[in-house]
């Protein structure tokens, strides 16, 4: 799906294509990259691990620009467009949903799913600014496994 060009600065855009055009070293695919909105599908694989990786990407040239959630190539892609922020984050999707043990090295504590999930998304909102507006549900993709 592409982006509605109401979410877009036309007159930056402008500019930022009329300034790559002369730059001779500069990657023209940038400005014509647009994300294409990406769902998640779980596979008996993640839900065993118990997490997925989650990939967002946001354009930089207009604030009014949504957040995409797109798959990992696409991340990878847009990781090196100056023209995006991205974000990477790990989210949880099954285990005793309110029951499993957070590890950092000095201490283990119980946490749950939907308290993991919510400390992402904190995460997530101090690095591209819209991420607690895209990510409402801690429990999105939440497995119960017996």
């Amino acid at each position: 799906m592409k982006n509605n060009n109401d979410n877009t600065n036309m007159y930056m855009n402008g500019r930022y294509t009329s300034l790559a055009e002369k730059n001779p070293y500069f990657n023209f695919n940038y400005t014509s990259s647009e994300p294409n909105l990406y769902i998640p599908e779980i596979s008996e694989e993640d839900t065993s691990r118990g997490y997925i990786d989650r990939y967002f990407v946001k354009q930089i040239t207009s604030a009014n620009f949504p957040i995409y959630e797109v798959d990992v190539d696409q991340y990878e892609t847009f990781k090196e467009n100056p023209f995006y922020d991205t974000l990477e984050i790990k989210w949880r999707i099954s285990d005793q949903k309110y029951n499993f043990t957070e590890s950092d090295n000095s201490y283990n504590r119980p946490m749950s799913v939907a308290e993991y999930n919510s400390n992402q998304i904190n995460f997530a909102e101090n690095k591209l600014v819209g991420m607690v507006n895209k990510l409402k549900n801690p429990l999105e993709f939440y497995k119960k496994i017996l």
